[in-house]
């Protein structure tokens, strides 16, 4: 990351916003999307993949994204060479090495199946409001609220991604995605993980001004992981732990490491990310797999499994799994940040009615 005394704003004027995300080949298709939503404006993605960087930079030019100006940044990991099992997807070394690429004062981290409102580039950097408290406080998180674009009925398979009937009914605005929700075509993201979102108010997001600030006071999960504008420099911006991949935890923990870092969040009215309904991943498959003792039929079939018992302890080796490992390495990191970074520096609560994210563990803390 470069210092934050080379990227220091003389004033909001020179306030910018670089969209960072990463992707496998599989799903640079999307990225046409992206451009034409926020193009022209500055875009660093890192992309896993046996192609050459030539090979996926002419492909992105054929989608709309012109790799041969400034606008589109692009690194390539080689998937053959880096040596990672191919349902371990190296998520965060991905992420931060998109990040080097970025040149602006600010980021706006998104995964490449979220794809951003219109009108999202625009609200940020043409709003004088905005730039003047992003250019006052360096640790202020903007918090884009996440919506997701339900299946539709003829297409239930989560192994097809069904683009031809899906991205035509992916919104571009307000309006749009008031529609889908009204016709129950568009949802909060994620009804199955309320921790990830739950600390966005969303209620209140619908009667917001658009381009207004909505201050965050306190979090109702430290599993928040919200999409976010942010601050981007060497001394106060966390990097991705990279130890984490494939899926779990992995944007988690940094979003954990932002917040007791000081960081304080608001969220921004009128703009929003959609979730594309795409076909599962090779890691998230990887991730579902668990005992067949924990498995419960009649359930979706990402949330089949129940939490572990102690007395499962004695017939399971957690370890074995995906997930076992992962809530492992997370306890760690958890241990790792609190003796790191003093908990004084938190500016941002949990809510007295916090919940105990935890207690899901497959590895007791």
């Amino acid at each position: 990351a470069p210092s934050c005394n080379n990227t220091v704003s003389s004033s909001e004027e020179e306030i910018d916003i670089t969209l960072v995300t990463q992707l496998s080949q599989d799903r640079l298709w999307m990225m046409k999307y992206h451009c034409e939503r926020y193009g022209p404006n500055s875009i660093s993605i890192a992309v896993y993949t046996n192609k050459t960087l030539e090979d996926v930079k002419t492909e992105l030019v054929d989608l709309g994204c012109p790799t041969t100006t400034a606008t589109v940044s692009v690194v390539v990991l080689n998937a053959e060479s880096h040596g990672t099992a191919w349902n371990d997807y190296p998520v965060n070394k991905l992420r931060n090495l998109a990040l080097r690429a970025v040149r602006t004062t600010h980021i706006l981290y998104i995964d490449i199946d979220f794809w951003t409102s219109a009108n999202l580039y625009n609200t940020l950097v043409h709003n004088p409001q905005i730039k003047q408290q992003l250019y006052q406080d360096p640790k202020l998180v903007l918090v884009i609220p996440a919506f997701q674009l339900q299946r539709i009925s003829n297409c239930t398979d989560e192994t097809k991604d069904c683009r031809t009937e899906h991205v035509p009914l992916m919104p571009h605005t307000f309006q749009e995605l008031s529609e889908g929700i009204q016709n129950k075509k568009i949802t909060i993201f994620d009804p199955t993980n309320r921790g990830g979102h739950g600390s966005t108010d969303y209620a209140k997001w619908f009667q917001q001004p658009s381009g207004s600030l909505s201050p965050i006071d306190c979090l109702k999960s430290h599993r928040y992981e919200p999409f976010v504008v942010i601050r981007y420099c060497r001394e106060i911006t966390p990097p991705f732990q990279s130890i984490f991949s494939g899926y779990g935890k992995n944007k988690m923990t940094w979003m954990m490491q932002v917040i007791r870092s000081g960081f304080v969040f608001a969220q921004l009215g009128g703009v929003y990310v959609i979730h594309y309904p795409h076909q599962l991943s090779s890691s998230r498959m990887n991730w579902n797999t668990s005992p067949k003792q924990l498995q419960q039929s009649q359930q979706h079939q990402n949330y089949n499994v129940r939490r572990p018992k102690q007395s499962d302890g004695d017939t399971i080796n957690f370890q074995n799994y995906k997930r076992g490992q992962t809530d492992l390495l997370y306890l760690e990191f958890k241990n790792w940040l609190e003796e790191t970074i003093p908990s004084t520096n938190i500016r941002v609560p949990m809510c007295p009615t916090a919940q105990d994210d935890d207690n899901k563990l497959w590895i007791d803390p």
